[in-house]
């Protein structure tokens, strides 16, 4: 069967128990109940298996990031209504614009429901008092844009506002949406091609075990004709055990290919490397390191 995205109903997850128990009772969905039945359907309680309370707590917050961005906008759309007989609002904004920003943010969010993603809770984007969290940043243009401020992500420009809280509000939208986008149904996991991307602050380098084992199998004149992969499982984890085998002057195959890649970007003009001294680049990353240790 073709997998279609649908949303969840509130009574799926019963309507499911209630099938297995019927089920269990060699009855089917139609069946007359016998008092016995009805009994034994009234007294059972899911509650006590972990995997229920674990399933119901899942799908309770998988709908909280959306209801609470939603919240967070109706409440700065309240906030401008309210002051709508003054012409200005924040910043020197016409009112009507301001209005407008948040309502056009409000439809965006909305519209991720007709898109649901696997189930997982999302955090909360925590903001320091420089206006940043995770890859994200929050400015003021000082004039210099179209709109008084922008949200940044790394070092590129994703969005200008009207208001810092409108980007922080995108970029809680955007974090969520690139969270959510790397997680892959279980059953897909195995045959996932090569992929390398930064998510979330992190440089991830991920393949599936199926799709490594069929293509190391293919390498033209590396791979012996006489062997042949059983457990693709297995096997994957020998190949990760030896790529944190380390040298005896502490290097493994993984350090080396990085330290290459990070040359060649540096020589390559990487928007994120500048002339300067290296110390400074060095307690930057430590800096970064130990905030996100916190």
């Amino acid at each position: 069967m073709e997998n279609v995205p649908v949303k969840v109903k509130p009574l799926d997850l019963s309507t499911v128990l209630r099938d297995a128990f019927l089920a269990g009772r060699g009855l089917t969905t139609g069946d007359k109940l016998s008092e016995a039945d009805q009994a034994a359907w009234t007294e059972y309680d899911p509650t006590r298996m972990n995997a229920f309370n674990r399933i119901t707590g899942a799908l309770e917050a998988s709908e909280k990031p959306l209801a609470n961005a939603v919240a967070l906008v109706d409440k700065h759309i309240n906030a401008a209504v309210r002051c709508k007989d003054e012409p200005i609002y924040k910043n020197g904004v016409p009112i009507g614009i301001v209005i407008q920003d948040y309502r056009e943010l409000r439809e965006s969010i909305a519209a991720l429901a007709d898109h649901p993603a696997p189930i997982a809770f999302v955090k909360a984007l925590e903001w320091d008092a420089n206006n940043r969290a995770d890859v994200y940043a929050v400015s003021d243009s000082y004039g210099q844009g179209p709109k008084p401020y922008f949200l940044s992500r790394g070092s590129r420009i994703i969005g200008w506002f009207e208001t810092a809280e409108a980007a922080k509000v995108f970029a809680q939208i955007d974090f969520e949406t690139r969270t959510r986008a790397a997680l892959v149904d279980a059953e897909r996991q195995p045959g996932q091609p090569l992929q390398v991307e930064v998510v979330s602050g992190r440089l991830v380098i991920s393949i599936g075990v199926a799709a490594l084992a069929f293509a190391v199998q293919h390498a033209d004149n590396q791979w012996p004709e006489d062997i042949y992969i059983t457990d693709p499982y297995d096997f994957a984890k020998d190949v990760a055990r030896q790529l944190k085998a380390e040298a005896e002057d502490g290097t493994t195959p993984v350090y080396v290919m990085l330290d290459q890649a990070a040359v060649k970007a540096s020589e390559q003009g990487s928007d994120g490397a500048d002339y300067g001294p290296v110390t400074e680049g060095i307690e930057l990353a430590r800096i970064l390191m130990e905030k996100g240790r916190r």
